[in-house]
């Protein structure tokens, strides 16, 4: 089995909302490597977040932390969430990838992903961006600047809303940006550099995470290489 940008993404433990036959899966944003090789995925936590879980603190756990992707309609389990949060800077998790299973580093249009670049000032309004979504399957997007204090509702993280310092706002060009199941797409400026994570949308306006946000998140033990 092959994982990559843009595959889904859930925990291996149905959610709540599964039970119930509700769509409930997100998107791996992308692959990146550690100081020693070794792979991790990154995507949203509250796409992989099992139920019995607490939000506030994380623990490791194989029964509870296994996840799964699909392909051609068939799940399969590929890695165990090493660590995850929640929280105001962001909503993150890092997937440890199974030994057996290949790693394909191209994004889904066979590019190579570029280092995180921060979008700032008046020349990066009106970029445009680009996510490759589970469901959307890759739509563009204008950058529309940066919105504080974004309440991302019950309905899209689970069962309590979460408040974000600061998130990327993108317009839709044509259609929306993100659809539901996009959560933890990469936002990707047009030469593929990682801006930051697709965590939300409210009708053409999508919200992500920004990749500053998500660096400062991640344990410094892990030492990946973002």
């Amino acid at each position: 089995m092959e994982i990559k940008a843009g595959m889904k993404v859930c925990n291996n433990i149905p959610s709540t909302k599964q039970r119930a036959n509700v769509p409930s899966m997100g998107t791996i944003g992308g692959l990146v490597k550690d100081a020693n090789g070794v792979v991790y995925a990154i995507t949203c936590y509250h796409c992989v977040h099992n139920d019995s879980l607490d939000w506030t603190d994380f623990k490791k756990d194989l029964l509870t932390c296994r996840v799964v992707s699909e392909l051609f309609g068939e799940q399969f389990e590929f890695g165990t969430i090493e660590f995850a949060v929640r929280n105001s800077l962001a909503d993150i998790a890092i997937i440890l990838i199974d030994d057996q299973i290949t790693k394909n580093f191209a994004i889904p249009d066979k590019r190579l992903l570029k280092p995180m670049v921060t979008l700032s000032g008046g020349n990066a309004r009106n970029i445009t961006l680009n996510n490759y979504g589970a469901v959307s399957n890759g739509r563009l997007g204008t950058f529309e600047g940066y919105s504080e204090h974004i309440t991302c509702p019950s309905s899209e993280q689970g069962d309590t809303a979460q408040e974000f310092d600061i998130l990327i706002k993108v317009s839709g060009i044509n259609d929306f940006f993100s659809v539901p199941g996009d959560s933890g797409a990469f936002i990707l400026t047009p030469d593929d550099q990682f801006v930051g994570m697709v965590v939300m949308g409210d009708g053409n306006i999508s919200y992500g995470i920004p990749a500053i946000s998500i660096k400062k998140c991640i344990p410094k033990e892990l030492k990946l290489i973002i």
